[in-house]
């Protein structure tokens, strides 16, 4: 009986050994990454800029954008091998197509600043400053789940009145001070973060453009009009109108005219 319980632990070793040799390999084995997935173009993209190649970085980042990706290291890379070519212009624009999803971050922020330093654009409005901070201060949509949030507290609140009026009110048929005080503060915030999701919302969806490279901003859309003011690389414009081949700019210091289409970034 020893002698074949013996046996059945030397097989049951055998087998587990022979088992582990077998499957080890196979777990060991990493799944080939498929090199034209996004996630692989875009470390090769990075491999490239981190040798110094940024012509090469930009073309793979740039095939990940026509193909529809978007995301905030991305357009933020695609700005960095731009500024690192000189190309000031390109620079700028994806650093503000980046800061429109990465808002917080500090590179992100230090670039732009330093790319802009250089870049003529008037001295902005005191109403476009301000609300260029406050566009800024999340992306999209942090807002809108910041305000559907809100709008279930607020809405709880008046439920619970109706459902169970001796919770939320006193003998004298006053409304707690806790009930009051949650439905004021929701509802405030409710309308702070609505408005700030909007005003975001707005502000992405205007046309707004950077020029990539110089030229002139004229008083008409005519080549021959004359010139009213001179279009840096980087500078940053809203769009107003379009005609032909021609765009209707505003600068932000308010200073209106009419750009070739062609020397504009669109975000």
């Amino acid at each position: 009986m020893e002698n074949k319980i013996h046996r059945h632990k030397i097989i049951s070793h055998v087998l587990l050994v022979l088992g582990l040799l077998f499957f080890l390999p196979l777990l060991g084995r990493a799944e080939p990454e498929n090199p034209s997935s996004p996630e692989a173009i875009f470390t090769q993209a990075n491999a490239h800029y981190e040798k110094g190649e940024y012509q090469a970085a930009i073309t793979l980042y740039r095939h990940l954008v026509a193909e529809g990706y978007e995301s905030g290291p991305l357009f933020y890379n695609l700005g960095n091998s731009y500024f690192k070519l000189g190309e000031k212009g390109y620079a700028v624009l994806y650093y503000e197509k980046a800061r429109r999803l990465i808002p917080h971050d500090a590179d992100l922020k230090a670039n732009l600043t330093y790319a802009l330093s250089s870049v003529e654009e008037g001295s902005i409005t005191w109403w476009l400053a301000i609300k260029s901070a406050m566009t800024h201060l999340a992306p999209l949509g942090t807002w809108i789940a910041a305000a559907a949030i809100c709008y279930v507290f607020f809405f709880l609140c008046l439920i619970l009145k109706m459902l169970m009026p001796a919770l939320t009110t006193n003998p004298a048929g006053q409304p707690k001070t806790w009930w009051r005080r949650s439905l004021i503060t929701s509802g405030v915030l409710l309308l702070l973060t609505a408005s700030l999701a909007a005003l975001t919302f707005l502000e992405q969806n205007t046309p707004q453009g950077v020029v990539l490279t110089a030229g002139d901003a004229r008083f008409e859309p005519v080549a021959g009009a004359s010139i009213h003011y001179h279009l840096s690389p980087g500078t940053r414009l809203r769009i107003l109108e379009e005609k032909g081949g021609w765009l209707l700019v505003r600068r932000l210091d308010g200073k209106r005219g009419w750009v070739e289409k062609q020397l504009v970034g669109e975000l």
